[in-house]
């Protein structure tokens, strides 16, 4: 009955530690994945993108982009 003391411990801690990781590997998708990638995104810097494409394609003057981008600091 002696020889089982030498390994009962390292068998408990490797099974903590894998049920450990499974549930840390758990949390991480679920806060990874529950959220859109649109809502992940702040608000401000989509409206920034927008903007700044909108310039690009020539349909704002550099007047009103800076004007647009002050108003949305």
């Amino acid at each position: 009955m002696h020889g089982y003391d030498g390994w009962m411990w390292p068998m408990w801690a490797a099974m903590m530690l894998f049920w450990l990781g499974i549930v840390v590997l758990v949390v991480w998708l679920v806060v990874r994945f529950a959220r859109p990638h649109s809502a992940r995104e702040d608000g401000n810097s989509t409206a920034r993108r927008i903007l700044a494409d909108r310039y690009a394609r020539g349909e704002l003057d550099t007047e009103e982009y800076t004007h647009r981008l002050e108003n949305l600091r």
